[in-house]
């Protein structure tokens, strides 16, 4: 749908005002009527008199909903001053609707408010009845006869039918702009006031005189007081604009810096003198693999000392380890513990611990009485599973396969024998048939049952000899199908029936006609006894099925559930840790950050060893601080697991509980969460907080060529083609970080692998239309378009050094310069008319986008 500006729009009433611009005119237009009456094929007209149509002096004020937008919004502390001042109507006719004239001999309609700005210290805004006042020098006044090219129409339209449009609530809206080019870091007022004295008059509270007269003459030195319909109050920042602050961006590769803090081994006398380690942090300009540490052995036996004060071992409750020599090779506590740049990494989130204990233990104890409740349920959980695991080893387990089917028949259409498989669903789909789970069935085979009984008085030796419920279901379950019917007299009867006495025969008939016969008319799986049986007992085992339910009924970290001795019971800090380790010292996050120069982008790489290291630390300090401060845990819980300052789309834990960890250090960091860092040392995104950066992949062109961004055409291909950050963080008041979810292999360009990389993407908020001009052009490049203006190229009206002096764009005089034959200009389309439809054209910003290959931020070569 494309977007369309007008000069101006008037419906209705207003729009058959046309007379001419004259201050001796009164303010409120007439119109005249008449009838047309046709008779006998004559025409005859008639006048009937006029209608008073209402102007400037009978309005009141504006209602606060009419406003759709403010820019800059009410209260900005740093808005760009190279940007212009504009407020927005949801009326698309609201700037002319009450203007007391039609266009002048130009076509231009000068409306009947307008937007100023001034010095908040140059003017005076005061309470008043009806409408506030506004006090101030008319010089801070912009030109009344320029008014015109100031306010216009934006509409948004697909098939150029204005009127329907304007019928269509929200595709038409009308703006007021300021051609005042504003000084940096200064605070300004922002009012809509009338420009008819009559308006004016009327918002004063005084009677509107008879004419047409303008609010204000900016020739005259003396003061003017207008009234108020809409206000805000803002202050701006340092110059420049967007474009300026990406275009002074260096992208570099980021290298390692000099080391400025060093381990220097050896101080301990049971250690060796060995070289000295410099110490690393969260992030590194590449992964790294420590040196090996020649005193690991030496330092392992101090650890694991029993007869002097050892140094800690860090982790020990989360692994379940009270020495070092408990734990085998290659597990995570042999590197976090013998490696002293680990240890320090630890050691740091000990230190955060105890400088915070106060405020950690207030946020646990917040929590204790939920943890409480859920350690107190579980422990009843727990006991009830003991008690039905003790029933199931005396009361299940004996049980043949045969009877252990016939107990869990009554459930089969509820008990899983395999995933998404229940009981029920497992016979119908065997050779078995399915009146193997009826009840009748049931009934029949038990000891005391018809078929019992019946044996019992013809062939008590027999019953004797071994018919039983369980060789009645083992024969039943596992015979083949049969295609005979129940009523021929020759049925096949199942050993050992089959070799049962001739007295039996109708006994056993009547359970083969009971169980009904079935046709092989369908493939089936012979059904084993003995393997669902295992299955049942496993589906029953009340340990499982009461953690199962203990899981549903209580939240609780995969591992807590010990039974009726209790849980680990620990709260959770959700603080990204990352912002502890800044507030150590930011060159924990990033070694050498201090050092990068201004205005730079980098990418760097997590160190997961070091914030896996620096995690346990924090956990294994808190533990202890739980234990002292009377809190119910047993030291391994994971009160921090969270590292990265993740958006609010991907909040999540970084690495699961400390008693799940089995593998190396740096093994347990979430992948694809945070794999690469962009760093950014600029003002650009404090700023401009609204900017965004992302990833656009990159192709290969069809001809030989440096890649190229992929075309983003629709939802699907910016789906596909874009990764937007999971991280964003900002360390000191300079340095922005932004998580990656791709690691750098993939964000390199590879033409080997076809792989062409991914571009990183700094790019202007394009929410709404914005106005203003940069405040330099590079004279060397050439003209292309409007939004190559600049306010070196436009004329301002004004006077006076000061530097709250006004300073309003003046149309005419740009106009002239810019026709001119030897304007860079001249030939543009739209040709600058001095309308205020060509001039939004030419002020209006599009916003900036800057795309940068990451092979620019992995070149050892700055550009």
């Amino acid at each position: 749908m494309a977007s369309r500006l007008f000069d101006y729009v008037r419906t209705g009433v207003g729009a058959a005002v046309t007379r001419a611009p004259s201050s001796a005119e009164p303010w409120r237009p007439t119109l005249s009527l008449g009838v047309t009456v046709s008779a006998d094929g004559l025409p005859s007209a008639e006048d009937i008199g006029t209608l008073p149509v209402l102007g400037p002096g009978d309005v009141a004020g504006i209602d606060s909903r009419a406003v759709a937008r403010m820019v800059p919004p009410p209260g900005t502390a740093d808005y760009p001053p190279d940007d212009l001042v504009a407020v927005e109507f949801d009326s698309a006719v609201l700037p002319w609707m009450f203007s007391p004239f039609g266009p002048d001999a130009a076509g231009h309609l000068a409306p009947w408010v307008a937007l100023i700005v001034v010095p908040a210290e140059r003017a005076q805004l005061t309470p008043a009845d009806p409408l506030p006042r506004l006090t101030l020098d008319a010089a801070q006044l912009p030109p009344w006869g320029q008014l015109h090219a100031w306010a216009h129409v934006e509409v948004l339209s697909s098939d150029g039918d204005l009127a329907a449009t304007l019928r269509s609530p929200g595709l038409a809206r009308s703006r007021l702009l300021c051609g005042r080019r504003l000084a940096a870091r200064t605070a300004y007022l922002a009012c809509v006031v009338p420009t008819y004295l009559a308006g004016a008059q009327a918002g004063l509270g005084s009677p509107p005189g008879s004419g047409s007269d303008q609010a204000w003459n900016t020739d005259s030195a003396a003061a003017v007081t207008l009234p108020v319909y809409v206000s805000w109050s803002f202050s701006t920042g340092d110059p420049g604009t967007f474009e300026e602050a990406v275009r002074r961006l260096t992208f570099r590769e980021l290298t390692a810096p000099p080391p400025d803090r060093l381990i220097v081994s050896g101080a301990h006398p049971a250690l060796p003198d060995a070289p000295a380690r410099p110490l690393n942090g969260a992030l590194e300009p590449r992964a790294t693999t420590p040196s090996a540490y020649p005193g690991a052995a030496a330092l392992s036996a101090l650890v694991d000392a029993t007869d002097s004060l050892a140094p800690p071992l860090y982790g020990r409750w989360h692994a379940a380890a009270s020495r070092l020599a408990d734990v085998p090779a290659g597990h995570w506590l042999h590197e976090l513990n013998l490696l002293p740049e680990r240890r320090v990494a630890a050691a740091l989130g000990v230190s955060w611990v105890r400088e915070h204990q106060e405020e950690l233990m207030a946020a646990c104890w917040e929590q204790a009485g939920q943890l409480r409740a859920a350690a107190s349920r579980l422990r009843r959980i727990g006991a009830a599973a003991d008690a039905g695991a003790r029933q199931a080893v005396h009361r299940l387990d004996p049980l043949p396969p045969a009877e252990t089917l016939l107990l869990a028949a009554p459930a089969a259409g509820r008990l899983l024998v395999s995933p998404g498989t229940t009981l029920y669903g497992d016979v119908k789909a065997s050779c078995a048939p399915l009146a193997l789970l009826g009840a009748p069935f049931r009934r029949a085979i038990r000891r005391r049952g018809p078929i019992g009984r019946r044996l019992t008085q013809i062939a008590r030796p027999v019953v004797d000899r071994g018919f039983s419920p369980a060789v009645a279901i083992t024969e039943v379950a596992t015979r083949p199908p049969a295609p005979t019917s129940v009523a021929s007299a020759a049925v096949t009867l199942p050993a050992p029936i089959a070799d049962l006495p001739d007295p039996s025969r109708a006994a056993t008939i009547a359970l083969a006609r009971l169980m009904g016969s079935r046709a092989a008319t369908r493939p089936c799986t012979p059904f084993d006894v003995t393997d669902r049986a295992n299955r049942i007992r496993t589906a029953l085992d009340p340990r499982a099925a009461l953690e199962r339910r203990a899981a549903a009924s209580v939240a609780t970290p995969p591992g807590t559930f010990r039974g009726p001795d209790g849980v680990m019971a620990a709260p959770s800090i959700t603080t990204p840790m990352i912002r502890a380790l800044s507030e150590l010292d930011r060159r924990w996050v990033l070694p050498g950050v201090g050092d990068l120069p201004d205005d730079t982008v980098t990418l760097a790489v997590p160190n997961a060893a070091f914030i896996e290291a620096f995690l346990v630390g924090l956990n294994h300090e808190m533990g202890r601080e739980l234990l002292w401060r009377g809190f119910p845990t047993d030291q391994r819980g994971s009160v921090f697991r969270r590292f990265w300052d993740r958006l609010a789309a991907s909040l999540a834990d970084d690495v699961p509980p400390l008693t799940d960890w089995d593998d190396g250090l740096g093994t347990h960091l979430a992948a694809g969460v945070v794999d690469a860092v962009l760093v950014v040392r600029a003002a650009l995104l404090r700023r401009f907080p609204q900017s965004t950066v992302y990833l656009q992949q990159a192709r290969f062109p069809a001809g030989q060529g440096p890649p190229v961004p992929v075309p983003l055409d629709s939802e699907a291909a910016w789906t596909a083609g874009t990764r937007q950050p999971t991280m964003r963080t900002a360390i000191g008041g300079d340095v922005l970080l932004l998580g990656l979810p791709l690691p750098v292999e993939e964000l390199r360009s590879d033409p080997g692998a076809h792989r062409a990389g991914w571009f990183v993407v700094v790019q202007e908020a394009a929410a709404e239309h914005r106005f203003g001009l940069p405040s330099l052009r590079d004279a060397t490049a050439p003209v292309r378009a409007w939004t190559d203006l600049s306010w070196d190229d436009v004329k301002l009206a004004g006077s006076g050094d000061d530097r709250l002096a006004p300073r309003h764009l003046d149309v005419d005089a740009t106009r002239a310069a810019l026709t001119e034959s030897a304007s860079p200009f001249a030939g543009l389309s739209p040709a600058w008319n001095g309308t205020s439809g060509v001039l939004g054209h030419a002020l209006c910003r599009l916003p900036f986008r800057l795309l940068v290959h990451a092979d620019r931020l992995l070149d050892a070569s700055p550009a």
